[in-house]
């Protein structure tokens, strides 16, 4: 299973519950006691799925810069010990700004594809936002909590991020 890029959308956050905390800085928003639960369950079934993987592949972890895609891998991966995670803005949720300066779907591919980049070889576990995964994968939509979705590192490359940066 080496070479695939996993994407997995953060735990219910308390602005998935009260929505008004999307108008300030979100980069802080935290994990409610239920994507905690989420994260942990999560957890439980990456390592079932993922053990051979993680002990055996060359393995990258990395989390958006928001403490809840962070915090939603600190709870997924606490059973794998030797895994560390890093932290990396570009797979930070799109940027909302006014309704002038709103983030477009290339500018949030050209990030993702930045990382993937710097990242050539091994699997990738990409922490990351609901927002930033429709935008990836226009065909499986928007996520739920802590849904997470495996892809082919090579087809990833070729369906996902050449199809908008090609054009």
């Amino acid at each position: 299973m080496n070479n695939k890029i996993i994407l997995i959308r953060h735990g219910q956050s308390t602005a998935n519950v009260d929505t008004k905390l999307y108008y300030g800085p979100d980069e802080n928003i935290v994990l409610t006691s239920k994507g905690e639960y989420q994260s942990k369950v999560l957890g439980r079934t990456l390592h079932q799925t993922f053990q051979s993987l993680m002990l055996n592949d060359e393995v990258t972890v990395i989390a958006s810069g928001m403490v809840r895609a962070q915090l939603t891998a600190k709870h997924a991966l606490h059973r794998f010990k030797h895994v560390s995670i890093k932290h990396d803005h570009r797979i930070s949720e799109c940027d909302w700004g006014d309704s002038a300066q709103v983030e477009s779907s290339r500018s949030v591919l050209t990030r993702v594809k930045s990382l993937i980049d710097d990242h050539p070889t091994g699997s990738l576990i990409l922490f990351t936002h609901c927002e930033l995964m429709r935008i990836v994968d226009p065909i499986s939509g928007a996520a739920n909590n802590t849904e997470y979705r495996i892809y082919d590192r090579r087809r990833f490359q070729h369906v996902f991020m050449d199809r908008v940066l090609l054009k």
